[in-house]
């Protein structure tokens, strides 16, 4: 009913009464914890097996499922395989008997073939639409709440992709996205994006990306392959002093950056935080600083490849005696020495610095890549102490508020 009277005071009264202000403080805009699972967990041995029981659901808001291949083209449509299937299937009820609430977002993995397979389907509305289809029925058939696309090489035709992968990938995204929105409306929609800058000239359109997907998850890490045999952290924060061009830019926050500045809501981005270790063979023992030269990749580990080391290895390798320990301060990241061998890793100091940008730049949230690598043992002290930290780090960047008024 409008409001009546002549008063100021009555006035002012009657123009509050009469809008109504919303406060939207929803679970789409609070921070995420995405928490990626990758399939072979399932394998390592005694007291490094890693199950779906072990996911501390407590600290993730989502779990990523990594991953399913790319489906298989005979006859007309695309077939995903039935064992992957049973896998999923026996992963979500782990999950989803653990936390009814909890969502499982899958990823479709092209890396089989150098992602040429997205490539093909992309560029092909038959093989797209059947492409589509075949998600769909994923969707339907199995308890998932989102599906996510790792096509990491588009344009880039060293690995597969063509010229047209620029413009068909948007076209892709917009394709499933509808296809999957028609089974559940909430069902959503995330995509695996690189930040080396030469992506964004050659194989993204990111504007069109972020208008459809939901969200974009960074590959934010493991940026140094070591090809050019210089001493370098895998996820350096900023550019250092010794770079120029092109390798000056890839970093996690020029990255990052670069994804807003071609047009993505930082809203839509969630960061990538590697919980692992890089290992290198000094060429010199004596020259051990960062941009000093390398012979190549460093020791073999016990559970991945040579070079690589989960975060619960790196902790208990540290302990050893005669390491000496250094810290890049331009990369925000330590490392660690002892005779011919470097390593370089992530822990909660350096987390802290990614944490700090995923706060100032309004971020969606941070991805642990991968939660396994953890110290889910508590073998080094605190179980999932990085994955624990980021949680927390989480819960106290205040959540995103928006106002609506309405005037009747």
């Amino acid at each position: 009913m409008p409001c009546r009277g002549g008063y100021r005071i009555v006035f002012a009264l009657c123009i509050v009464s009469e809008i109504v202000l919303l406060l939207t403080l929803s679970a789409g805009l609070e921070k995420k914890v995405v928490c990626r699972y990758v399939r072979p967990s399932i394998s390592k041995p005694g007291l490094r097996r890693f199950q779906p029981e072990d996911i501390p659901l407590n600290l993730c808001s989502h779990v990523l499922f990594r991953s399913m291949s790319f489906p298989v083209w005979q006859k007309g449509s695309y077939r995903i395989d039935d064992g992957e299937k049973l896998e999923l299937q026996n992963f979500g009820r782990i999950i989803k008997s653990q936390s009814a609430t909890t969502p499982i977002v899958v990823t479709i993995d092209g890396l089989a073939d150098s992602s040429e397979s997205f490539s093909i389907a992309a560029d092909d509305p038959v093989r797209r639409r059947a492409f589509v289809l075949a998600i769909i029925s994923l969707v339907r058939e199995l308890p998932i709440d989102g599906v996510e696309l790792d096509w990491e090489w588009p344009g880039q035709g060293g690995f597969g992709g063509t010229f047209d992968d620029r413009q068909n990938l948007p076209i892709l995204l917009s394709d499933l996205k509808n296809g999957l929105k028609s089974v559940r409306p909430e069902v959503e929609l995330w995509f695996f994006g690189a930040v080396y800058p030469i992506f964004f000239r050659t194989s993204y359109r990111v504007a069109e990306i972020c208008r459809h997907v939901d969200y974009v998850t960074l590959f934010s890490f493991g940026m140094r392959d070591y090809a050019d045999n210089i001493i370098d952290v895998p996820s350096p924060m900023h550019n250092r002093s010794f770079e120029s061009g092109t390798r000056a830019r890839t970093n996690v926050a020029d990255g990052t950056q670069g994804w807003i500045d071609n047009g993505c809501p930082p809203k839509k981005l969630i960061l990538g935080i590697g919980l692992f270790g890089r290992s290198l063979q000094l060429a010199d023992p004596q020259k051990h600083n960062v941009a000093d030269r390398a012979l190549g990749i460093g020791l073999k580990g016990d559970f991945m490849a040579a070079g690589y080391h989960p975060y619960f290895e790196v902790c208990r390798m540290l302990r050893q005696p005669g390491w000496t320990f250094g810290y890049d301060y331009e990369g925000r990241m330590p490392y660690a020495y002892r005779n011919d061998q470097w390593l370089s890793y992530e822990d909660v100091p350096s987390v802290q610095f990614k944490m700090d940008l995923i706060e100032s730049l309004g971020l969606a949230g941070a991805l642990v890549h991968c939660i396994s690598f953890d110290d889910f043992r508590g073998v080094c002290g605190t179980k999932f102490i990085v994955t624990n930290y980021i949680a927390n780090r989480i819960k106290s960047i205040k959540p995103l508020i928006t106002f609506a008024v309405e005037w009747t």
